[in-house]
């Protein structure tokens, strides 16, 4: 027990856990997806996980509140960047375009992320990130065009890939806004507070889904247990592992973790699903890898 404390305090442990949660909210999402409408499912799960973690941040409320009164438009705007724009705008784009440009178009977010950061905070770019980010955005396309590389020249862009560009930008000036938190704010609060803003905001956007569509979903054991796992493992503990790696580590290193997703999706299906590992898995996951490592190496 004392080790796995330890190995929580790691921010690399921290990132990678958060990204494995994120390879497991993508399969859940697209397994529902045709059951419930994708902003209720987001409504759902934020508001589920806001419930959730109201006990333990009510303790610090009141001694709190100042801080939260005092910065309410940081928090207003990471609320509706990183929980209301990005994963809302994740589940649309899942249903209006295929899963490889998901996973390309989502590979670019450490890139954006760097730049946002240079931009917002002169974050240095050196060349070892840049290398890094390269080889790992290699890996990704390697896995989604399974050792073809040739399917990607043939990529070509859907009207649902452009669901996926605020995802990316809202989700990189997230990750960079999270260096200008108070520093006296509990964690747990400023987490607490963010999935309020984006309930309120997603529930805005689930009612209009529904006078649009008409339509409403059942809830079946399926369903309430997938809203639990994503309300509880890719939104709360997510959120709290994320945010305290790129504390740590910083928004230009700490993105390029999110390549990890795609690793633990191919791992997943192989224990799993029983689905066969090639080798244009194991290359794909080596470039990955190679590509943190040297990105986030500090010399």
């Amino acid at each position: 027990m004392n080790r796995v404390l330890q190995g929580l305090q790691s921010p690399a442990v921290l990132l990678c856990l958060a990204t494995l949660f994120w390879a497991g909210n993508n399969v859940v999402v697209r397994a529902v997806i045709s059951d419930i409408p994708p902003i209720a499912l987001s409504f759902c799960r934020w508001s589920f996980a806001f419930v959730l973690l109201t006990p333990f941040v009510l303790p610090h409320l009141r001694r709190q509140w100042p801080i939260i009164r005092s910065n309410w438009r940081l928090l207003v705007l990471l609320g509706f960047l990183g929980v209301a724009i990005y994963n809302t705008f994740v589940n649309l784009a899942v249903v209006t375009t295929t899963a490889i440009n998901v996973s390309l178009v989502n590979a670019v977010t450490p890139a954006v992320t760097v730049f946002i950061a240079w931009v917002m905070v002169g974050a240095v770019v050196t060349r070892r990130v840049v290398l890094g980010m390269a080889l790992s955005f290699l890996g990704v396309g390697f896995i989604v065009a399974k050792g073809d590389l040739g399917t990607l020249l043939e990529f070509t862009f859907t009207p649902g890939d452009i669901l996926m560009l605020p995802a990316v930008i809202g989700w990189a000036i997230y990750t960079v806004g999270l260096r200008f938190r108070p520093v006296e704010l509990h964690p747990l609060v400023l987490v607490w507070v963010t999935f309020f803003v984006g309930s309120v905001i997603v529930g805005f956007g689930a009612i209009g889904e529904w006078l649009i569509e008409g339509r409403g979903f059942e809830l079946t054991t399926a369903n309430l247990a997938a809203i639990g796992y994503v309300g509880v493992f890719p939104s709360l503990l997510a959120f709290v592992f994320w945010n305290r790696g790129v504390e740590r580590l910083g928004a230009d290193v700490g993105a390029q973790f999110q390549n990890l997703t795609p690793i633990w999706g191919t791992l997943g299906g192989v224990a799993i699903l029983g689905e066969a590992l090639y080798s244009f898995h194991l290359v794909g996951i080596a470039l990955i890898f190679a590509g943190v490592f040297l990105a986030t190496r500090r010399s």
